[in-house]
């Protein structure tokens, strides 16, 4: 009987590891799967902010080359604009000189509003 019971026992002990092993190969299991779907959440995020992040790209570099080409706007209005100024400051020196000399031709004795008067020119 002792050697019925120790084969018992024997098989209790074996049934208990057998159990516990397949206990923690399931939790095992379970715990790899949890680590495979979060694994999977994450490269799915990944993803999504790589997408995300090259669209975002996309519009800075659209964003800047119009900040370019308003800044080249800007840049030819100014130019324009010295321009315009010195070309008004030509026009202003030779009303200047103009005038000038019509005071000279005024000083000689000559009636510049006769001039006028004959090539019907208006006085400004």
């Amino acid at each position: 009987m002792t050697n019925m019971y120790h084969s018992n026992e024997s098989n209790n002990i074996l049934f208990d590891l057998r159990h516990q092993v397949e206990q923690e190969a399931l939790n095992l299991r379970k715990e790899m799967e949890g680590i495979k779907v979060g694994y999977e959440q994450l490269d799915l995020k990944n993803r999504t902010a790589k997408e995300e992040l090259n669209e975002l790209g996309g519009k800075l570099c659209l964003l800047q080359g119009r900040a370019r080409v308003k800044k080249n706007q800007i840049n030819q209005k100014r130019n324009d604009i010295r321009v315009m100024r010195w070309k008004s400051f030509e026009i202003q020196q030779e009303n200047d000189a103009l005038k000038s000399q019509l005071l000279t031709i005024e000083k000689q004795g000559v009636n510049v509003a006769d001039i006028r008067r004959r090539y019907n020119l208006q006085n400004d």
